[in-house]
């Protein structure tokens, strides 16, 4: 499909000079790539004719490169953007570090000395739980500091409850439930003279477990049985849901399944104190959710039932369900999924019902998450009904809690954009302002993220039809895309870079227009630190194969992102961002 030239190039935000020429001119950049064009007019009364979207969205230009990566030099480029990344990332790790530093200066006082605050041995556990959570890189070693200098410091002797807390935090650190094991043979009962008890054992198969390895999940195995078969020491249900979870992070839920199996006919015989317990169903229920065997949904939904017929206290509530609907979630089953919401609310609202089982924003949000992974032609219909409901609940008298977050309008994005309904670009742009609209008027879930802004120019990758929403499309990816320069919450990263070429791709014919985009937009993503391999593939496609060779230095076929300079990925994380492939 051809583009008629004032109209298209007003879509993407060129604006018209006086001369004829159109412009991409950034506020801070020092050069300006421009376009010639024979089109004459307001830019402004183009953009709003030309797409139907308000002309206020595209007065801003996408950011340009500086002027040393706009001249086509393979330059150093600014390190001046990876400062920029952390400090606008800065406010989400300010609270776990600002709780390090007070950690670290808590325990150091304790160790010399220096506290005027009386110490006793709760002082001393309440610092090697949060050791056992801060995963800071030296707990470990302050932990075993607290646990011989600090007590004898203090005058307070350790029992077999301070050693279960030092063991977890040893297995939090990796050290491993063979180290674990010859910590406490050694230092806890050869030094200090204590007998292990079922919270040291337990503490010790939370090492293992944590190594995350089939060999280390058997040597636990091993320690259960042992426990199993003591005289005194016998496992109770934190003991078998460590091996639960286990089980379930090396997809084993039918091992999961039998724990169950295996605490019911042992606390019948009377061998073990514990029945199985809520937490205990709910562990292997979220298993068979992280299975990725066939018929998961079935068996996660036959625990439940288990759980509602059984008479021995285990009743299920919202995490039993939440787990279920999880598992249909994965499945991309959005039908099944939304039965067992309303399972839910008539459970929790009947008179004789479980009001643990009121559904909450979780819940909302894995049945929206089940609709957009569907391949039904009304998913994202189906999901947007969701969100009105849960948020015409949240504003009810007897609201539950569940209110729509980020994760509700992101998911709710990615449903629409994977759907096939036409102005899906328009429709998710929309949403966004909605969720602005809500975030300034007091939500303060609803803050914007990097997440938000992917899945909206995701939408509009993927945005088909004729011109106008083609136009539409490319409209609102260049005003999202500077949004999100201009947020102060985050950045670009290879996953904005690399879907804003799939929108090139898939919106803008091959020819100069696209050629010039697909230059600067590459060149800013040089300059952010942020070419990924995302980013490489894509622009093996959206680039000719001689563009290619020019701004990346090589043959498309022989191009290798560990072959390119690391200040070009220096900013390139792992986060998961969910994105259609």
């Amino acid at each position: 499909m051809r583009f008629q030239n004032a109209f298209f190039y007003a879509s993407i935000g060129l604006a018209i000079c006086p001369d004829g020429v159109f412009s991409f001119s950034g506020p801070t950049s020092t050069s300006s790539l421009t376009i010639k064009s024979h089109a004459h007019g307001d830019a402004t009364a183009l953009r709003a004719s030309a797409t139907g979207v308000d002309a206020s969205i595209q007065e801003a230009p996408i950011p340009e490169p500086s002027a040393s990566a706009a001249s086509g030099k393979k330059s150093e480029p600014k390190r001046a953007s990876t400062s920029e990344v952390k400090s606008k990332q800065k406010w989400r790790k300010s609270k776990p570090n600002e709780d390090n530093k007070f950690l670290v200066k808590r325990s150091k006082q304790i160790l010399q000395m220096s506290t005027k605050k009386k110490v006793n041995l709760n002082t001393i556990h309440w610092l090697l739980d949060a050791w056992a959570k801060s995963s800071h890189p030296a707990a470990a070693d302050y932990s075993l500091s607290l646990l011989e200098e600090g007590t004898k410091l203090h005058k307070v002797m350790p029992t077999q409850k301070t050693f279960a807390k030092v063991i977890r935090v040893l297995g939090v650190a990796g050290k491993g439930g063979d180290e674990c094991e010859k910590f406490v043979k050694e230092t806890m009962e050869e030094k200090y003279g204590l007998t292990s008890n079922v919270y040291t054992y337990t503490a010790i198969l939370e090492a293992y477990t944590a190594e995350g390895t089939e060999e280390a999940v058997s040597k636990a195995e091993e320690l259960l049985k042992m426990m199993e078969n003591h005289e005194t020491i016998k496992p109770n249900a934190h003991s078998y849901n460590v091996l639960i979870c286990a089980y379930s992070n090396i997809q084993e839920a039918e091992k999961a399944e039998k724990c169950i199996v295996q605490m019911e006919e042992m606390y019948a015989k009377g061998l073990i104190d514990d029945a199985p317990s809520i937490f205990n169903y709910n562990s292997a229920i979220s298993a068979w959710a992280n299975s990725v065997d066939e018929g998961n949904a079935l068996r996660a939904e036959a625990l439940l039932k288990k759980m509602q017929d059984n008479s021995k206290g285990a009743d299920p509530d919202v995490v039993s369900y939440n787990a279920v609907i999880d598992a249909h979630a994965k499945n991309g089953d959005g039908e099944k999924a939304e039965m067992w919401l309303r399972t839910m609310m008539e459970s929790s609202h009947n008179s004789d019902g479980n009001p643990l089982c009121q559904p909450n924003t979780k819940t909302y949000n894995t049945v929206i998450a089940a609709y957009a992974k569907s391949t039904e032609s009304n998913a994202a219909i189906q999901a947007e009904i969701i969100l009105r409901e849960m948020t015409k609940n949240s504003e009810t008298s007897d609201s539950t809690g569940a209110v729509p977050d980020l994760f509700s309008f992101a998911t709710l994005m990615n449903a629409w954009g994977r759907s096939l309904e036409y102005g899906k670009a328009e429709k998710v742009f929309n949403l966004y302002k909605e969720m602005l609209k809500l975030h300034k008027e007091g939500n303060k879930k609803l803050r914007p993220n990097v997440v938000v802004y992917n899945s909206i120019l995701n939408a509009c990758a993927y945005t088909t039809g004729d011109l106008s929403e083609q136009q539409k499309a490319m409209a609102i990816a260049n005003l999202i895309f500077q949004e999100l320069y201009r947020s102060p919450y985050d950045t670009p990263d290879e996953i904005s870079f690399g879907t804003f070429f799939q929108v090139v791709q898939n919106q803008i014919p091959p020819g100069k227009t696209r050629h010039d985009i697909v230059d600067l937009i590459f060149r800013k993503c040089v300059e952010d630190g942020q070419v990924g391999q995302l980013v490489l593939d894509q622009m093996k496609v959206a680039a000719t194969s001689e563009q290619f060779e020019v701004l990346v230095g090589v043959d498309a076929d022989d191009a290798e992102l560990l072959k390119l300079p690391q200040e070009w990925r220096r900013n390139v994380t792992n986060r998961n961002r969910s994105r259609r492939q």
